[in-house]
């Protein structure tokens, strides 16, 4: 299923930003943001996660019991019901 993503040739003119630079923009995004992290993903991941959930104005950060880095595979009806709940406005 990954690799696919990885086949695709990037168009030209695509610039990449370092992590860190963007991370340092997280306050300027005012969009709700939903963060879904699994409590077995890798720790960096956890951690990522987290921290987004601290530092971006509209964020709500909720971990998944039980499951790792593919939430919507591993628990569908949890990942489900926060993702619609959050789409409700709830």
């Amino acid at each position: 299923m990954q690799r696919r993503a990885f086949e695709i040739p990037e168009p030209d003119g695509v610039e990449e930003i370092e992590p860190e630079s963007a991370m340092a923009r997280l306050d300027q995004l005012a969009a709700p943001t939903l963060v879904l992290c699994g409590e077995l993903d890798l720790p960096e991941k956890i951690e990522l996660s987290r921290r987004l959930g601290r530092e971006l104005p509209n964020a709500r950060f909720q971990s998944i019991p039980g499951a790792a880095h593919m939430l919507g595979m591993e628990q569908p009806g949890v990942f489900n019901r926060l993702v619609l709940d959050f789409l409700a406005g709830g």
